[in-house]
């Protein structure tokens, strides 16, 4: 077991990364990958013009976006099909025009070939790029295989993200990931995978409590254990199955405020809804964006960013409830990377024997010696991550000379291994969660009101959708300063960082000690009707 620990800083991890080997790259498979995207792209653009014929009746022949938009215009699409915001002229763009197109169902024996024409295009670039770059240095492997190896530098993204620049290893398409691989045949490539991390990290973080962490426990797979959570009684495993792949897209996408109204949609929003920490995460951060200023969020383990102003409220919630667990799934990735490397370093192996390889978006990759593998039961007692208060999450090991290619000998040295030293492994106790924990600083939000009732002056306040009542007398007379001094004993009682309040006439952005308030003129009269009601029992108890 691992345990997770804020331990290492970002600086420490990006001179890690840095000061790790250069990437080696195998040179025939490389050139057989270009090769491959070549005939791909060939293939379908020889079958989406072959549709494109037939389904225009020859009238069509041209494979581009600007033939392709005419075609679909002449079949009946409306021109607002194609208008994208921020672009002036018809726009073909793949992610906001062709795939829905496709969710559609329309022309999909063009488009999807077409899809297909333009990722290998894209892939094809890419890896042209790499073959044309002349300052790597080539060597030949022990075995004879031809290698070239890059060097790269290694920037900080947001969320804790390492970007690597010179050669893009996140951007390596996965059916090419093969052609990463060993400077020499005494070294292997040892690559790791958290199943489900992020919304396993976003369950623990906002979801669980002791009863639905009964439920979630219970289960390998967190998408059916969010299923059951969601089905309750009706949960039908069966069902389940079928529907998988809807709960594996649309629970973490629900979960960042997707506005999507699908039915599973609305029941997994209905479900977080229930919830009380996310509850209260989402108001604060729909109440945060009326102050329309940039706000600070820090993760689970202590680091700040900030949430940019975003016009659009929906974008703000999205970006303030995504922000907390990528960062916290590269929090894994940061102490998991040093952990293992900790482990091995405190049995006298050195970063000849084993170093970070490189970082893959939440995949650690590492390139380890031969020499290590007597123990090698480090990664079976690594497969389990223990983070305090949070349901364990797995990291499995793949093991292999080419990156994503698994070897059967190494894996069952490996596992032998392990096996064999299972008594070695570590146990931790288990401390609880943080319970104190919010990304963001604290916030207060409702409406307020002054009212006279039998000639006693009162300011009533309408918290937290009714979650917090308060009505206190007051000895100022007139509306803004009995509101004033309302405030002052609110934030007594309620010491808090931000507080936005609606009422009847005050409109003003005022700091308050360590409080910045906005007052906004909005109300209902349904809303002064409840506060007349707080206010009229509120009397008749101080009268008793």
């Amino acid at each position: 077991m691992l345990k997770i620990e804020n331990k290492h800083t970002i600086e420490q991890y990006l001179t890690l990364l840095r000061n790790a080997p250069k990437i080696a790259i195998d040179h025939k498979k490389l050139t057989a990958a270009i090769a491959e995207c070549n005939y791909r792209i060939k293939d379908n653009f020889n079958v989406a013009q072959l549709e494109l014929r037939i389904a225009s009746e020859g009238n069509y022949n041209d494979v581009s976006p600007d033939s392709l938009i005419d075609f679909l215009l002449d079949s009946g699409e409306s021109e607002k099909t194609f208008k994208v915001r921020n672009v002036k002229s018809l726009s073909f763009d793949m992610t906001k025009v062709v795939k829905p197109l496709l969710e559609r169902g329309v022309f999909p024996q063009i488009l999807e070939p077409y899809i297909s024409m333009r990722s290998f295009t894209s892939y094809r670039n890419f890896l042209s790029k790499l073959l044309e770059n002349q300052s790597v240095s080539i060597n030949s492997r022990s075995d004879g295989v031809f290698v070239r190896q890059y060097g790269y530098t290694v920037t900080q993204q947001e969320n804790l993200r390492a970007y690597y620049k010179d050669i893009g290893v996140i951007n390596i398409p996965k059916m090419f990931s093969n052609i990463i691989t060993v400077p020499d045949t005494d070294k292997f490539i040892v690559w790791c995978d958290y199943p489900q991390a992020d919304w396993r990290l976003a369950y623990n973080l906002f979801i669980r409590d002791s009863n639905n962490a009964k439920v979630m426990d219970s289960v390998e797979d967190a998408y059916m254990g969010a299923a059951m959570l969601v089905e309750k009684e009706d949960f039908d495993e069966e069902a389940f199955l079928q529907s998988r792949s809807d709960y594996k897209v649309y629970t973490l996408k629900t979960f960042y405020n997707s506005r999507d109204n699908k039915g599973i949609v609305t029941k997994l929003r209905n479900f977080f809804m229930s919830c009380p920490r996310y509850r209260k995460y989402y108001r604060d951060l729909k109440s945060l964006h009326k102050f329309k200023l940039p706000i600070s969020c820090k993760s689970y383990f202590g680091y700040e960013q900030t949430l940019p102003d975003n016009q659009y409220e929906d974008g703000f919630i999205s970006k303030g409830m995504n922000t907390p667990i990528q960062t916290m799934t590269s929090h894994v990735v940061i102490e998991t990377v040093f952990g293992i490397l900790e482990r091995f370093y405190n049995l006298g192996y050195s970063k000849e024997d084993i170093d970070v390889y490189f970082v893959r978006h939440d995949e650690p990759i590492f390139i380890a010696s031969k020499s290590i593998l007597k123990d090698a039961w480090i990664f079976g007692d690594c497969s389990q991550i223990h983070i305090d208060g949070f349901s364990p999450i797995q990291l499995k090991f793949f093991f292999g000379y080419n990156y994503k290619v698994e070897d059967e000998h190494i894996s069952q040295m490996v596992e032998y291994n392990c096996t064999s030293n299972k008594f070695r492994f570590h146990q931790y106790e288990d401390v609880g969660l943080d319970s104190s924990y919010s990304p963001t600083l604290s916030i207060l939000s409702g409406y307020a009101d002054v009212q006279v009732y039998q000639g006693v002056t009162y300011t009533a306040f309408h918290l937290e959708e009714g979650e917090i009542v308060r009505v206190y007398t007051v000895s100022s007379k007139t509306f803004n300063s009995a509101l004033e001094e309302g405030i002052a004993l609110l934030l007594e009682e309620f010491p808090m960082n931000y507080l936005y309040i609606e009422n009847t006439f005050v409109s003003d952005m005022i700091k308050v000690d360590n409080t910045l308030i906005k007052l906004v003129t909005l109300y209902s009269m349904s809303d002064i009707d409840i506060l007349t009601s707080y206010v009229a029992d509120y009397a008749k108890k101080e009268g008793e």
